[in-house]
Parts: C-alpha cells; sequence; structure tokens
C-alpha cells in the first residue's frame, strides 16, 4: 500500500495545478475588468477645476 507509487500521479497533480493557474489568472483578468467597467460607469470627470484665470483682452 505505501510502498508503490501510483502511475500518472505526478502527471495528474501537474495537470490539476496547471488549470488552477488558468482559472485563478482568467478570474484576476475578469475582476480588472469588472472593476474597470465600475469605475467607467459612475461617469465622473477625470479632475476638477479648482479655480480658472481670464486673461485680459485688448480691445
Amino acid at each position: 500500500m505505501f510502498g508503490e507509487a501510483i502511475q500518472g500521479f505526478p502527471t495528474l497533480i501537474t495537470v490539476i495545478l496547471f488549470f488552477s493557474g488558468v482559472q485563478l489568472l482568467s478570474i484576476g483578468i475578469l475582476g480588472e475588468y469588472i472593476g474597470h467597467m465600475f469605475i467607467e460607469s459612475k461617469q465622473r470627470p477625470l479632475y476638477f477645476i479648482k479655480k480658472t484665470y481670464s486673461a485680459k483682452s485688448d480691445d
């Protein structure tokens, strides 16, 4: 029971870890996309103007 290694077990673990990594990467990309869409949906200005200055005209 403990003396023999199961054939294909390291390959199975490698495949499971690879696909788990792909899933985590996909969830991260999806989260970044949803976060960006959430910020864009607020429609806030990119910056605020505190004070404006006007130039005197020569007329």
